[in-house]
């Protein structure tokens, strides 16, 4: 297709867009007097609305390109092709009409600036997309009364009128950093003021322009790709998320309990594997919050917010690894915004280390750079020490990593590969044997964590919608993520990239996990795969780039996105039903829902009027949290019930309720509540369970659990 065909095809979009955009004037029509009963006559419409209607797209669609034709030749394809699908996209969303002509129209006189170097749009314009993201939230705060459209309307036209006017990518390198005023650590009047981030990006790319000597450009490019995307990352991470939109973390009385009671048993001095078991890895299981308990106040919400921060920094290494594949810091800031469209713009905890271990493996292939496999192999032993599962995962992309390095190199790569292992698994069994729990730590991880898998199986996921028909699940979140799953794995077989090919067997490995369980944590190291192996295809094959990247922005829901991001910009509090409870102290600071708030209440009350100062209880109904929030002991090794359930650890369970004195009741949900995974624990642990019903008895309901007392 040429450019005179595409300008033309251009041109009858826009035609399109400003017959949808006339539609209320249309619908507006009342009924004329005397016409016949029917729908549009009960509806007060004239009957004849949608017809004309009608003629109208027909003859806007066929006249506006030809009313446009004598200037396409003169047009900027880019600029005006933008504009127009813009003005489209504008109609769908808002029927505003003057808008839309107004797109249409500043668009086409934008593309009209002669073509010249300075104009001319290049990789580093890949800054433009923050810029835009600062100035869109700007525009929320400064003109509230608009509609989600005409923000980034008006947003994208600062955007396109400040670069055009800046005459380079490269002047805008100080733009975005406005979302430095609009991170969650900031006060909320001050991320909401708009006018410093507005300024920010409209002022610096003027003086960055005259300012900017030929001889540090190098420079510029290095701080960019060093520091600036990354801060810009992180802070539009911040900006956007849940945290950032209620104020206060979520608190959860099972899922929390992974990290909060580990370091809480490790604040009464117990010891991590001997006294208490950490699940999934040390770090997140306990190390990070028994550190951050140490250094302040003990709460939920202190304790979670640290969680979300550091969870944030997933979108520091998915950037890196996007950018470290490609070798374009300006891929890699794209990268991490489809991740943000996609919904995968952060991530748990535990993908942290490995994605990072990723980013120096695919730096190591592309540059033929052995030594990186050495920081890789340390990151590597450190998501191991975080996640068992993405540990195992990075593994396996590491060891594919060396396989894949050029011939001259393999040798030096493995070398290097295990002297980054080797000196990491070295400092952590020092570590381990200092503290005395080297042995624990061993036996504990091969003998109970890793078999214990099996109780946390969902069995088989169902299977897809019928081939090819299935494809059409590529536009929802959930449909893009196991499609491009499936479109990897086939590629495996045929890829000769070799960066492709360790991000692919990185993803596919950590595939293993939805399998398991279900969940698409794989997903997040999706976005840069996509974007790189785009990246890749637009060298030898750019039909097929052009394509494939056309189908991710559709998929990627540019207007929900923004949607979500204005309803997370616009919070000032909870999203949906949510308590606090001021009244217990380690609560504070987090959101519950209601629901939990009650059951920590009641419990919290049994526990001040019923128990000793020493005493404690042992949690059967899947609330082990509770053991953190009201500052009492666990007295058994594992947090919850699926941990024990093989028959020697189920009677270690009741060994030690049986010599604790301490243990004066019990939370115990009946069956008829459900259990983890519909599971219900007499199930999972029959021993421990006919345990309890000799020892204890029924005593309190407390929401939808019941406290059973210590029978002597």
């Amino acid at each position: 297709m040429t450019t005179k065909h595409a300008l033309k095809i251009g041109s009858a979009l826009y035609g399109l867009a400003i017959a949808l955009a006339l539609r209320p004037h249309f619908a507006g029509e009342p009924a004329p007097p005397g016409q016949l009963p029917g729908f549009a006559t009960a509806h007060g419409i004239d009957a004849h609305a949608s017809t004309r209607f009608y003629l109208t797209i027909i003859a806007l669609t066929i006249v506006v390109p030809l009313l446009l034709r004598p200037l396409l030749a003169r047009l900027r394809p880019s600029i005006a092709m933008a504009s127009w699908i813009g003005a489209l996209w504008f109609a769908t969303t808002d029927q505003d009409a003057p808008w839309v002509i107004a797109i249409g129209i500043a668009g086409a006189a934008a593309a009209l600036i002669p073509y010249d170097a300075r104009t001319r749009f290049r990789r580093a314009d890949a800054m433009l997309v923050p810029t835009f993201a600062t100035l869109f939230l700007a525009m929320i705060d400064l003109a509230p009364s608009l509609s989600l459209s005409k923000h980034a309307a008006l947003a994208a036209g600062i955007v396109l009128a400040t670069r055009l006017a800046a005459g380079s990518g490269d002047a805008f390198a100080l733009a975005p950093l406005g979302l430095l005023l609009q991170a969650h650590f900031n006060a909320v009047h001050v991320r909401h003021l708009g006018w410093p981030s507005l300024l920010f990006a409209v002022v610096t790319p003027p003086i960055l322009r005259f300012a900017l000597r030929p001889r540090w450009r190098s420079r510029l490019r290095w701080t960019v790709a060093f520091v600036i995307y990354p801060i810009v990352a992180l802070c539009f991470a911040s900006a956007s998320s849940k945290l950032a939109a209620e104020g206060k973390p979520h608190g959860d009385l099972f899922e929390d309990a992974h990290h909060f009671v580990v370091a809480s048993e490790m604040l009464r001095g117990e010891k991590p594997y001997a006294d208490i078991v950490p699940i999934h890895g040390f770090i997140e299981d306990g190390l990070l919050d028994y550190v951050t308990a140490r250094g302040g106040p003990v709460s939920e919400g202190r304790l979670a917010k640290m969680h979300g921060v550091v969870s944030a920094l997933n979108a520091v290494a998915a950037y890196a690894v996007a950018a470290a594949a490609t070798g374009s810091p300006d891929v890699g800031i794209l990268s991490f915004f489809l991740g943000v469209t996609l919904g995968l713009g952060g991530g748990a905890l535990r993908l942290l280390p490995g994605l990072a271990a990723l980013a120096f493996m695919v730096s190591a292939i592309r540059r033929k750079y052995p030594r990186h496999l050495a920081y890789a192999g340390a990151l590597v032993v450190l998501a191991a020490l975080t996640s068992l599962d993405f540990g195992a995962y990075a593994f396996v992309a590491l060891v594919a990593a060396v396989l894949l390095m050029p011939r001259s190199a393999r040798l030096r790569g493995a070398l290097a590969a295990l002297l980054g292992v080797g000196i990491a698994g070295i400092v952590v069994v020092v570590g381990l044997a200092s503290f005395g729990i080297l042995g624990a730590f061993v036996r504990t991880t091969l003998f109970e964590i890793v078999p214990v898998g099996t109780a946390s199986s969902l069995g088989l996921p169902p299977l897809p919608p019928a081939f090819p028909e299935v494809l059409t699940q590529i536009f929802t979140p959930r449909g893009f993520a196991l499609i491009a799953l499936a479109v990897f794995l086939v590629a495996l077989a045929v890829l000769r990239n070799r960066v492709l090919i360790v991000l692919a067997v990185f993803v596919v490995a950590a595939g293993a996990y939805f399998f398991e369980r279900q969940q698409l944590y794989f997903a997040y190291a999706l976005p840069p795969l996509v974007a790189a192996s785009i990246f890749f295809l637009f060298r030898g094959a750019r039909a097929i780039a052009i394509a494939a990247l056309a189908v991710v922005l559709v998929a990627a829901n540019l207007t929900n996105a923004l949607i979500t991001l204005t309803a997370l910009w616009n919070a000032r509090g909870p999203l949906g039903e949510a308590a606090e409870v001021d009244s217990v102290p380690r609560a504070r600071g987090a959101l519950f829902t209601p629901g939990a708030a009650k059951v920590i209440e009641d419990v919290d009350r049994y526990a001040r009027e019923r128990l000793g100062l020493g005493d404690t209880f042992f949690d059967f109904a899947d609330v082990p949290n509770l053991y953190f929030l009201l500052n009492r002991d666990c007295p058994v090794r594992q947090i919850a019930v699926p941990f024990y359930e093989s028959e020697p650890l189920q009677r270690d369970v009741i060994a030690r309720i049986e010599r604790n004195l301490h243990v004066r009741a019990a939370l115990v949900r009946p069956d008829a509540n459900g259990g983890i995974d519909g599971v219900p624990n007499s199930v999972r642990a029959p021993l421990v369970w006919r345990y309890l019903q000799t020892r204890f008895t029924p005593d309190v309901q407390a929401g939808d659990i019941v406290i059973w007392r210590r029978v002597w």
